[in-house]
Order: structure tokens, then C-alpha cells, then sequence
């Protein structure tokens, strides 16, 4: 399975007052039907510094038969010139060298694996406490939040007959909920965020959260009404 990722993801550091705009590479999700599952990526990332306009390109090589996942690139200067080379694995260890002096520095290693990661899809620990619920949350989570979403719910706790099912209740739903928009002449749009220019990148959009439907604040008040019922 193949995805692609569009546009940016901007990061703003408050401590350096810059904000640094990322783009992402091609995922692949391989051995989906037979063999073992993993995950890897292909294609070039670039995070541009909009504040000193410095910018690094990295190329990602998707594993092959008898080599690891790489990465391979290059940081410039505000002029364009080539500073550092990062190289590595993503999956192992990635480094930074100075072009001129040879000086290396790691800059990622790869964390140890949490227990039973295999049969957790090879997941660390942020991705396996995406989909973690408990009774306190429950009582704010939006009724939206995909942390409500059964199938994937009942995967997770190894039921996967249950899941399917209930995967295919929900997409019969949606197409049934996407149909009836159609037919109404409506356009979907989403709840808290709107998709606006990218205000750095010409030709590039972004989604801008939108402060008047005050997603924090409906939450601090467990106020959801108006929301569509997606589960």
C-alpha cells in the first residue's frame, strides 16, 4: 500500500522564534497479505527554515534485498551552499558531516523497542498511545474523535472478525451519509480547521485552525453539539 503526503507541516520553536516547514516522503506499507509487516518510505523530504531561509533536502531508499532502509542528503546555508550531508539509516542511526572538516555528529537513534512491538505492528510507544482511551478522557472526548471508531477499537483487542464487520457497517455509512451530500448539493468542510494559502510557500496550502469554533473550549465545557455522527 502506497501513500502519498501532500503539502506541509509547519513546526514553530518558540525558544529560537523560528518556524521551520517540512514536507513528507512516499509511505509504503509492505507485506499487507502475506509475510511480515513493515513499513518504509521512498522519496525526498525538505524542511525549509522560514525565518534564516537555511533549508535541508534528504532522499529516503526504500530497503532493498540486501541492504536497510537509507537516507541521504544535504543541509545549505541561507545562500544555497552545501554545509552538511546527513546519512544513516532511519531505522538504525542517522548522522550530520561537515562537508570541510569531516565532523560527525548523530543526530537520531533509534529508541529501544516497547515489549511486544511485533504484535503491535512495530509501533513506538507515541503511535501505540494514539488510539489510548480512559473513563476521564471519554467524558471530554469529541463524539468525532476517531478514538471512538469501533473497528479499529476492536482490532486492537484481537477481534477481527468483530472488526470487519464493523468496518463495513461504517463504510456503507459514510457512503450512504457521502450520497445523500451529494444529492443535497452540499460540500463537506471540516469542523475546526480551514484550508487556507500556505502564507510562506507560494502555490502551497495549509489548515489553519479555526479559532471561532474553539475546539478547546468546547471541550473544557464538553460542548459538542452540531457535530456529524460518523460512528
Amino acid at each position: 500500500m502506497e501513500i502519498t503526503c501532500f503539502g506541509y507541516q509547519d513546526y514553530h520553536f518558540e525558544e529560537f522564534d523560528e518556524t521551520i516547514s517540512v514536507s513528507r516522503p512516499k509511505v509504503f506499507a509492505r507485506n499487507i497479505i502475506m509475510g511480515s509487516l513493515y513499513i518504509d518510505y521512498d522519496g525526498e523530504m525538505k524542511m525549509i527554515n522560514q525565518n534564516t531561509k537555511e533549508e535541508a533536502t534528504i532522499n529516503f531508499i526504500q530497503q532493498g534485498w540486501s541492504s536497510d532502509s537509507k537516507v541521504d542528503g544535504k543541509i545549505f546555508d541561507s545562500d544555497g551552499n552545501a554545509k552538511w550531508a546527513i546519512e544513516g539509516s532511519w531505522i538504525d542511526k542517522v548522522y550530520m558531516r561537515h562537508l570541510e572538516t569531516g565532523e560527525k555528529i548523530l543526530i537520531m537513534e533509534e529508541r529501544p523497542h516497547v515489549e511486544n512491538h511485533l504484535k503491535q505492528f512495530g509501533f513506538g510507544l507515541l503511535s501505540i498511545n494514539l488510539n489510548y482511551t480512559s473513563p476521564e478522557l471519554e467524558a471530554i472526548m469529541a463524539p468525532t474523535d476517531t478514538r471512538h471508531r469501533g473497528d479499529q477499537r476492536l482490532y486492537e483487542e484481537g477481534k477481527v472478525d468483530e472488526a470487519d464487520e464493523e468496518k463495513v457497517r461504517l463504510e456503507v455509512k459514510q457512503r450512504k451519509v457521502r450520497k445523500q451530500r451529494e444529492e443535497a448539493g452540499t460540500m463537506w468542510s471540516a469542523n475546526f480547521f480551514k484550508e487556507v494559502p500556505h502564507p510562506m510557500i507560494a502555490g502551497e496550502k495549509m489548515f489553519e485552525y479555526i479559532q471561532e469554533n474553539g475546539y478547546w473550549e468546547r471541550r473544557e465545557k464538553n460542548q459538542w453539539g452540531n457535530l456529524p455522527d460518523l460512528w
